[in-house]
């Protein structure tokens, strides 16, 4: 941890790969920016498989990678990223604030907007995985991993509106490789 933003010490003890070839990352393999405040976030650093709980941040921000290897991604291969979040019942600021996800395969980088909270806009275009009902905790989107790329990057945003927020629950990302 360094200072009020947590950063995990060891990134691959909190990311796994199972016979599938889906790679999940738990919470604490994540850079949270306020992560290491407990009035903005609360991450329990004695328990490996806890979520990460949102208590209020106007700043959302919360990054990772994984690395291009034999071990995780492929070049040229295509897969779907995943963030596992939900919404507690008593979720604030939501409504009208999108939240920006972000991949970045190599060079450039591709973002997708999501209403987290229950907005009319929602309900617009049900076929964009980004645009999913409140209660459905799987959010993604496709990427390629570009040749010669060493890590793909990724990201959660919500840094532009300034409005409080909280009572998101982050379970996991994965990456999934698309068949």
């Amino acid at each position: 941890m360094s200072g009020s933003h947590y950063k995990p010490s060891d990134k691959e003890k909190y990311t796994s790969k199972d016979d599938k070839g889906v790679i999940t990352i738990k919470p604490r393999g994540l850079n949270v920016v306020w992560g290491a405040d407990e009035r903005y976030w609360k991450i329990d650093t004695k328990n490996d498989n806890s979520d990460a709980e949102l208590v209020q941040v106007c700043w959302l921000e919360v990054t990772g990678e994984i690395p291009v290897n034999d071990n995780y991604l492929k070049p040229k291969q295509e897969y779907k990223l995943i963030f596992n979040v939900e919404l507690k019942p008593d979720a604030f600021g939501w409504k009208e604030s999108p939240v920006q996800f972000m991949v970045k395969p190599g060079k450039g980088r591709k973002w997708k907007r999501c209403y987290l909270g229950s907005s009319q806009k929602n309900t617009n275009k049900l076929q964009d995985p980004f645009q999913a009902p409140a209660d459905d905790k799987e959010i993604g989107f496709k990427f390629q991993v570009a040749d010669g790329a060493k890590t793909v990057s990724f990201g959660m945003f919500e840094i532009w509106k300034g409005t409080w927020k909280g009572g998101l629950i982050i379970k996991s990302v994965q990456v999934e490789p698309v068949n």
